[in-house]
Order: C-alpha cells, then structure tokens, then sequence
C-alpha cells in the first residue's frame, strides 16, 4: 500500500493531468503530453516516435490503469498503488516503454541524453510551469548540462515507487517540500 507521501505524489500526477479540472482523468490527458512534445519538438503529427508515444501512452491506460473512460482521484491512486507503487518490477513492466518513448523523442540525436533545454520541453509537456522547472532542474540535471537515459528512468522510478523523501525524483513533477508537510 502507498504511504502517505507516495499517495501525495500521486495527487500531484492526478493535478498535472487533470488539465480541465473536473476531477477526472483520461486517455486523453496522457495524449496531451505526446501532443505537447510534438508541437514543442515542432514535429509532424505522423511523426512515428509521436506514433509510439501516443501507443505506450493508450497501453499505460489500458493494462495499467484499467480504464475504460475516466478515472477520478480515488480510482486513480488506487489504479496507481496496485500497478506500480507497490510493485517496482511491475512499474518497470508497465511504465518503462512510456519514458522510453518519451526519452526517444527528446533524443533527437540519438546519443542517449537529453540536453537542458530539451528537459525544459520535457517538463513543460508534463504540466510543469518556469519557475518550478528551474527550481527542479537543478534536482533532477544536477550538472546543469543534460539528462542520460538510464538517469531519467532511475527518476520516474523514484518518483512513483520511491518512499525516499531526499530521492531526486521527487522533484520530476515539481517541489516536493510541500508534500512533505505534517509528515
């Protein structure tokens, strides 16, 4: 079961996707992400690492998540817990070809990093505003020069199976001290 911090993180994903705030998720908030990258990225809509995105995107939502349509928060964190909170292997399983896919995007050279300003693009994609992308970039790119592939897969892990509050991926979706508060 998630603790208290892991199921706060969780609401804070939940916030970042619910862009329209009713209170629900859905395929299509995912789908924003990968559209958010294309139009930043200035890629075609048929661009196939867009393709592949979008798939790893719909198979997440299908086979992890469960849903059919929408998903409110309760549905949401409980989805989340079950299918990769609690489960790191399982995380992996499921959550591994999505920042593959998006860590592809971004690598336009193939080189198996992503530059600052393409993290800046990353992160904006996931909801992320300037002020809480500059105070997480030095948390998350601590050489201010650019992120490797293994390092981003280590921080989507930390992020959503991690319990450790010094770990940083918990700043992949912004600060994280306030989630910290009373705990």
């Amino acid at each position: 079961m998630a603790s208290e911090f892991q199921t706060r993180k969780l609401i804070r994903r939940f916030g970042l996707l619910d862009t329209d705030h009713r209170g629900r998720v859905e395929l299509a908030d995912y789908l924003r992400i990968a559209e958010r990258l294309r139009c930043s990225l200035e890629l075609e809509d048929g661009h196939p690492g867009v393709l592949r995105l979008r798939k790893a995107y719909e198979r997440l939502w299908g086979e992890v998540l469960g849903a059919d349509g929408e998903l409110g928060l309760e549905a949401f964190i409980a989805a989340m817990d079950e299918g990769a909170v609690t489960d790191p292997a399982g995380f992996d399983k499921a959550a591994q070809e999505v920042w593959e896919r998006l860590f592809d995007l971004c690598d336009q050279n193939g080189d198996d990093e992503i530059g600052l300003p393409l993290v800046r693009l990353l992160l904006r994609a996931h909801g992320l505003v300037e002020p809480q992308i500059d105070v997480a970039l030095g948390h998350i790119v601590p050489d201010g020069r650019a992120l490797s592939r293994e390092r981003f897969g280590v921080l989507c892990r930390e992020f959503f199976t991690g319990d450790d509050r010094e770990a940083s991926g918990n700043w992949l979706f912004g600060d994280p001290r306030p989630l910290l508060a009373g705990l």
